[in-house]
């Protein structure tokens, strides 16, 4: 069985606040997945393949996005392990991309009582 008709079928075949999101991983992909089959994902190499597909298609953007991807690719080839299609499931070496880290800074005297700034005890 080709991968790309059983991707479109997974994502028309999903709950209904997710198609959107499941539809848009497979239409990036579709077209670079049109001559895969299920045999050249079994890992090691299937795991190497989406991790290039991963960092080429959102590796550059926030790891929420790059996470949110990876959980549907997750969701999509646990499903097909679990019927047998696949030995192995290529995503769980994956690991996930880390949060940004937030600048976090104390407020110096100045700025929670800038000069001149007068308290309203009512």
């Amino acid at each position: 069985m080709r991968l790309a008709t059983t991707c479109v079928r997974s994502a028309s075949a999903s709950p209904p606040p997710h198609v959107a999101t499941t539809r848009g991983v497979w239409t990036n992909s579709l077209v670079t997945s049109l001559i895969w089959r299920f045999s050249d994902f079994e890992p090691p190499i299937g795991t190497e393949r989406l991790e290039e597909f991963l960092d080429r298609q959102w590796g550059e953007r926030a790891g929420r996005t790059y996470n949110k991807n990876l959980s549907i690719l997750r969701d999509f080839f646990k499903f097909h392990v679990l019927r047998g299609n696949l030995h192995g499931d290529p995503t769980l070496p994956i690991e996930r991309a880390k949060k940004r880290a937030v600048l976090r800074e104390n407020f110096s005297a100045n700025t929670r009582n800038p000069p001149g700034f007068k308290p309203d005890l009512g």
